[in-house]
């Protein structure tokens, strides 16, 4: 074989199909993956979220992340709905038929703090992070029996409105009092006994 066709042959092995992320970490080509790095949470604590979800479909996984009271079901949610954009915008698959078919957590870097202590000394703070990954794969009903989640509706955080002050309230309605919202003092208590509290003060005298 001349040197010619060994590096034809060459070029041919280097340029193989590109695969698609997640078929070459997974070996499968219907799976879709989201990656969340650097979360601010603790590898531990974020397990107890993920073991609640792995396996289960889409709809039954978002209704379980926004009931759930843990501080990292808000990133697992969002790396969820990530994932789920990902498929149906990449893939064109339907939400409806995904389910979770694997999903880890990793430990990240440590963030170190330092707070001072007594006697001119400081002790270390550690804040841990936390790799998440999940990875979705679409599941056809082979039985006419298996429940069907639909994807529920995304609840959003209702924003906080600030409460009028009484000068705002007067701009708008002159007629409005000064006084008005504030509470009326009652007359002032006497000490234990009758005596007023103010009989042992430093500067005494009756104010």
């Amino acid at each position: 074989m001349s040197t010619k066709t060994a590096v034809k042959d060459n070029k041919e092995l280097t340029h193989a199909p590109k695969i698609h992320r997640a078929a070459l970490v997974h070996g499968q080509a219907g799976t879709v993956t989201a990656v969340a790095r650097y979360v601010h949470i603790s590898a531990r604590k974020t397990r107890l979220v993920a073991d609640l979800i792995r396996g289960k479909p889409i709809g039954e996984a978002v209704m379980y992340l926004q009931h759930l009271k843990k501080r990292a079901a808000q990133p697992v949610l969002k790396l969820l709905l990530s994932a789920v954009a990902n498929a149906e915008h990449n893939n064109r698959l339907d939400k409806d038929t995904l389910k979770i078919s694997r999903i880890t957590v990793d430990g990240g870097p440590a963030i170190k703090r330092w707070q001072p202590r007594a006697y001119g000394r400081a002790s270390e703070i550690k804040r841990p992070t936390s790799h998440i990954t999940i990875s979705l794969e679409s599941v056809v009903q082979k039985k006419k029996g298996d429940k069907k989640f639909s994807f529920p509706v995304i609840r959003r955080r209702a924003k906080k409105e600030k409460a009028e002050t009484s000068d705002a309230k007067r701009e708008q309605n002159p007629d409005v009092p000064k006084n008005e919202g504030k509470e009326e003092k009652g007359p002032k208590r006497k000490g234990v006994f009758g005596i007023k509290k103010n009989l042992f003060n430093r500067k005494g005298g009756e104010k």
